[in-house]
């Protein structure tokens, strides 16, 4: 369990996770983008193309290349060294060719992270955090994401009791709680249709999307 002080420990947790040689398909590592992600930005369309998006705890960094080879430049932050030399290794492999080069990966604090985005992903990210970080968390995407850009969170684990977390349960009210208050407005927030989960999660899922459209309360 991460400690619930230790920035230094917390960090160690991760680099130790993908340092040991997380693998494809192991723990929190689901293989692909979400489903819901690939829709989405299918909708979206042409619309994407020339934004840019942010990803933080992007792990072996699918969803940073769905937004990529939508047209996005997407950039995917994690904390752990070994976690962004995978993602780089995984990109450089799919043979994306002009897509490769809008897929961006950082090591850095999500706290810490200055740059402002039109697009957010958060999955399995903020149940990362002790709930005493909850706040923090959407302090930051409250000035990571531009006036009238949207953060997709993508809800889980919802009442799952995990015994030794990370990751900790989360709920769609408290996503709800927290972002409002912090300029963004509701588009969507519910419960995410089975055949838009990766399997092993579905029925387990919420859909939350967020428009910024103004300054902290």
């Amino acid at each position: 369990m991460v400690d619930r002080v230790s920035a230094k420990d917390y960090t160690s947790y991760w680099e130790g996770l993908w340092a040991d040689g997380l693998q494809a398909g192991q723990k929190f590592d689901a293989g692909r983008s979400a489903p819901v992600l690939q829709a989405l930005l299918n909708q979206a369309g042409p619309a994407c193309r020339g934004k840019t998006a942010l990803v933080p705890g992007c792990g072996r960094g699918y969803d940073v290349l769905e937004f990529a080879q939508h047209g996005c430049t997407a950039t995917g932050l994690e904390i752990s060294k070994s976690a962004t030399d995978a993602g780089e290794r995984y990109a450089d492999s799919c043979n994306l060719g002009p897509a490769r080069e809008l897929a961006q990966y950082q090591t850095g604090d999500f706290f810490h992270h200055l740059n402002q985005y039109d697009y957010g992903y958060d999955y399995t990210f903020m149940c990362s955090f002790v709930p005493e970080k909850r706040a923090d968390w959407a302090e930051a995407w409250s000035k990571l994401i531009r006036p009238g850009g949207e953060l997709i969170t993508l809800i889980f684990p919802v009442g799952l009791g995990i015994p030794s977390p990370p990751p900790f349960d989360v709920t769609p009210e408290q996503y709800e709680e927290l972002l409002i208050p912090k300029g963004f407005q509701k588009i969507v927030l519910e419960k995410l249709p089975a055949h838009l989960s990766h399997a092993p999660r579905a029925g387990k899922e919420y859909i939350g999307r967020w428009r910024k459209t103004a300054a902290s309360l």
